[in-house]
């Protein structure tokens, strides 16, 4: 070869790794944020394809990334034989075109037909999987629970690495015999904070705001919240506003209950305008059963919002009680009204969580845990 040749030959540049995401489904989540916060990050040195199940919020976020998308329609959540069944043929399809060289697959389902498919891909191809909650742990799916660890356990073994965004999340699968602890990694989330939210008008100055945002289902308990707002002196009442941001199953039974509080209920919001509705609160509340990280917390931190949260999962490794948040135990309402009436009686409490809060937030960025994740693929 001419010397012109070995040159031209060594300024060629370097094939992109190419990944596959695959996540159940494309409506907001922690776990479909996790998604974009990932592509967002790695985009411009790997060629990413994210296979996921119908919904607005990835179809809308990554198309503004420029990342393309493969919709798999029979990505359901519940266990269900024959959709199950097309799903699986559809990714393998998808996989066959793509050739990725890592499969990082998020949530239960996807991370369950993802390693089902393991023998019929090249050795070459890395599985990485990260349950974002995992199955047996999940309250909302506590009748499943021993058949979820007993999946869990056989297919950790087709598992090139398990990403877990919390330690407590690792501690949990090890407890349980799921996985080795050489072949996990804790990897925390990051959170960027959008610039130029669109202002939502806050509450009159003699008025506090709590706001509380999240899907309405079971686990997240928005129950406990309802009743520690029920649980407040009367008095206090006309200067207390809760603002619960958020649909789903129980949003009406929520509705109807909280009727005669002074609760108001914005329902579903895109990811901008729940944020500019937790931005005009002056603290935040998460009372999640269990949360594996719980971005919702970082999100109020970096908006400058006290967060007061259930000891449970990630926020209690997030949090440092009375230093930069409080803590509750999870479904103690009166615990919970007592940390309300805390943040709207010391001005000083609520100064020194948000300045701590935000200092807080700074720990998480998102380059680190792109950084990570950029390593562990090409290992």
């Amino acid at each position: 070869m001419s010397a012109t040749l070995e040159y031209a030959s060594s300024l060629r540049m370097p094939t992109k790794r190419r990944v596959l995401m695959v996540i159940t489904s494309g409506i907001i989540g922690g776990g479909q944020q996790h998604v974009v916060d990932i592509c967002t990050q790695l985009r411009h040195d790997h060629e990413i394809l994210v296979a996921c199940g119908e919904g607005d919020y990835l179809a809308d976020a990554l198309n503004l990334l420029g990342i393309e998308r493969q919709v798999v329609p029979d990505f359901v959540r519940p266990i269900d034989p024959k959709r199950d069944w097309r799903a699986l043929k559809t990714l393998l399809a998808v996989i066959r075109r793509f050739r990725p060289d890592v499969i990082h697959a998020h949530t239960s389902k996807a991370g369950a037909l993802v390693r089902l498919i393991r023998p019929l891909l090249g050795l070459g191809v890395r599985i990485i999987y990260t349950p974002h909650n995992w199955a047996f742990n999940n309250p909302n799916n506590a009748g499943n629970a021993r058949m979820n660890l007993w999946i869990e356990r056989g297919l950790s073994a087709l598992t090139y690495a398990t990403v877990l965004v919390s330690e407590s999340e690792m501690k949990l699968a090890l407890r349980n015999g799921v996985g080795k602890p050489s072949r996990m990694h804790v990897i925390y989330s990051g959170r960027k904070i959008p610039e130029q939210l669109t202002a939502k008008e806050r509450a009159p100055r003699d008025v506090f705001r709590l706001t509380w945002v999240g899907r309405l289902e079971g686990h997240k308990d928005p129950d406990t919240v309802i009743a520690a707002v029920r649980l407040l002196p009367p008095d206090l009442m006309k200067r207390f506003e809760l603002v619960v941001v958020g649909g789903g199953s129980e949003a009406a039974r929520i509705g109807q209950i909280a009727a005669d509080l002074p609760v108001r209920m914005v329902g579903a919001q895109d990811n901008r305008t729940a944020l500019a509705w937790m931005a005009s609160g002056d603290a935040f509340v998460l009372s999640s059963r269990y949360e594996p990280f719980g971005l919702v917390v970082l999100e109020a931190m970096g908006l400058g919002i006290p967060v007061v949260a259930s000891a449970e999962g990630g926020p209690s490794e997030i949090i440092k009680d009375g230093e930069n948040g409080l803590l509750f135990p999870q479904g103690d309402a009166r615990a919970l009204r007592d940390a309300i009436l805390q943040l709207m009686s010391d001005s000083e409490l609520l100064d020194r969580l948000k300045i701590n809060g935000l200092r807080r937030f700074q720990d998480f960025p998102t380059e680190r845990m792109g950084e990570c994740l950029r390593k562990l693929y090409a290992a």
